[in-house]
């Protein structure tokens, strides 16, 4: 087993499924991340080239203080989705596989955001992880179906067992 370590400066900053972290580097090290005509950037929907993309475009934003959470949210929601979406209906021709991207979970570790967006119905429901640190108990929440029913901030409640 091997652990990589890094954070919002190193390559760690995106990440996607197989191959492994060691394949990807050797992946993006075959193009010049700092071309801004991203002329050798693949648009395939490989893990691979979302990979690749998201690097080149997470590389050529500003995170800039004074920004509120929902404003930086915003920017690296844009720049994820730019690159590494993948509609339903595509199919990768090198496996047969598909990556479609069916939900997003955004969250803030230090101020406790999180926000899911369902992508089959491009619906979104929200809740902050330290509304929850009160629980005396085990508490769930459905968040699909809650944002299937129009709700856009998580109600929590006992669990049911099924």
């Amino acid at each position: 087993m091997v652990m990589h370590r890094g954070d919002v400066k190193s390559d760690l900053r995106v990440m996607a499924n197989a191959p492994l972290q060691q394949t990807h580097r050797a992946y993006v090290e075959k193009v010049d991340l700092t071309d801004l005509a991203a002329k050798d950037i693949p648009s395939s929907i490989s893990s691979l080239d979302r990979n690749l993309r998201g690097l080149f475009n997470t590389s050529h934003i500003t995170l800039e203080e004074g920004k509120s959470w929902a404003q930086t949210r915003g920017k690296l929601l844009s720049t994820f989705n730019a690159g590494n979406l993948v509609p339903q209906d595509l199919i990768d021709p090198v496996n047969g596989e598909t990556y479609a991207t069916w939900t997003q979970f955004v969250y803030n570790h230090d101020n406790g955001d999180f926000l899911f967006t369902n992508y089959d119905t491009r619906e979104q429901i929200g809740y902050n992880f330290n509304d929850t640190l009160a629980f005396t108990e085990t508490m769930c929440a459905d968040t699909v179906k809650q944002a299937s029913e129009g709700l856009n901030t998580v109600t929590f409640g006992k669990c049911n067992s099924q």
